[in-house]
Order: C-alpha cells, then structure tokens, then sequence
C-alpha cells in the first residue's frame, strides 16, 4: 500500500466513524478471517465503541471522537460474540486527539491511541503496510467493521 492508500484507509475510517452517528453503512458482507489483520476493535466499558487500525505494534489510528476513559483495543477478532485464540487484548494508556479536532463539525476527527504494551504480531495481527514507493498508481480503500450486513440486521 502507498501513502496515498494508507491516507485513504485513514480517511474511510475516520468518515466511516462519522457516518455511523449519521446513517449506518449496510449491504456489506463477511470477509475472510485472515484478510484484514490489522482491523482493531475499541472498547469502553464492555461494549464496542469504534473500529481502528494497528499502524504500529504499538499504536492504532481511529476517530478522534471515540474518545473515552479506559478504551480497551483487541485485535486479532473476526467474531466479537466468542473469545478466539487468535485475539489479543490491550488497555490504552495514552489518546492523542488531533489538536484541531472539533466535535461539532467532525473537522480533524482523527485520533492515535497508544497501546500500553507492544501486540505480538501473528498471522491475525499485523500493522497495516505502509508502500515504499509513493509512486504507485493505483489506490482504493475499505471501510471495515462490524456493523450491519442488511437493514435490519
């Protein structure tokens, strides 16, 4: 991937955070369990909050406005309703909002939380690569989650 993906990747999901306060995203579908390791779930008092993206083994991009207190981020989930041997889970020990974020305009609503341990990275956990040559041509992006599937649903 080439900055100018990873910057679209970042993006979605920062407007895909948005969106869910506006209209749910639907007509999705499953992805296969491996495809996408560096999808994070965020946690804030036993229920999910936000999705996010492990960019370091020690720090996940998100939306700024998925701020809480004591966020917890498990990565390597494909199913949230089982525990999976492939997960791991880490407490959030900083979140570093972007300065100019504003919560009535979702302006700059971009937001790194630092994990408070590096994950160990595996087959179902890995940061999301970054290109080396920012020259490549071709870019397109996903909004990933764990949303609905179908209206309804």
């Amino acid at each position: 991937m080439d900055l100018k993906k990873t910057l679209m990747v970042a993006l979605t999901l920062v407007a895909a955070a948005w969106a869910e306060e506006q209209n749910k995203l639907v007509h999705g579908g499953p992805c296969e369990k491996t495809s996408h390791p560096y999808q994070a779930a965020l946690y804030t008092s036993g229920h999910l909050l936000c999705g996010g993206v492990l960019i370091h083994p020690q720090w996940v991009l998100t939306a700024a406005h998925c701020k809480k207190p004591k966020l917890q981020v498990y990565l390597g989930k494909h199913n949230l309703r089982q525990r999976e041997n492939s997960q791991e889970q880490s407490p959030v020990v900083r979140a570093v909002a972007h300065p100019g974020y504003n919560a009535a305009t979702h302006d700059q609503d971009i937001m790194l939380l630092r994990l408070e341990y590096p994950v160990k990275l595996s087959e179902w956990i890995q940061p999301l690569p970054l290109e080396k040559n920012c020259l490549a041509n071709h870019t397109s992006c996903h909004i990933l989650g764990w949303g609905k599937t179908a209206d309804g649903e």
